[in-house]
């Protein structure tokens, strides 16, 4: 259902950009690399993007999300973050503590954050 929406939006945000898009200042579109351990953080992403929304960024337009899944896997969250270096994200978004401090042992040539927890602890 969601792939579908986001389908719908896509084809009809680039359908309907014709000459009016020509005038527009180009936007950057942030690549926002998001790794979580799986289960249960999926839901995480949903109230993420909400409260981007409600900060005024629109998904595929401001910022584009590329998930990974390392499936409970800890040992395989600094080999996801050096990928997500390699493909050139602006930011890594850990849906743990536990996964944020993993993604700082794996890179740190540029910006990573997670949920409250890391952040209040000074740890990202």
């Amino acid at each position: 259902m969601h792939r579908r929406t986001f389908l719908r939006g896509l084809v009809a945000g680039s359908l309907g950009g014709g000459a009016s898009a020509a005038a527009q200042p180009a936007v950057k579109t942030y690549r926002v690399g998001v790794i979580l351990e799986g289960g249960s953080y999926y839901a995480a992403i949903d109230g993420f993007k909400a409260g981007l929304k409600e900060l005024g960024f629109e998904e595929g337009r401001q910022y584009t999300l590329l998930i990974r899944d390392v499936k409970g896997n800890l040992g395989a969250v600094a080999e996801t973050a050096r990928n997500l270096e390699q493909e050139k994200v602006d930011l890594i978004f850990a849906m743990a503590t536990s996964v944020s401090l993993a993604v700082r042992q794996g890179q740190r040539r540029f910006p990573s954050c997670s949920p409250r927890g890391a952040m209040s602890s000074g740890r990202v």
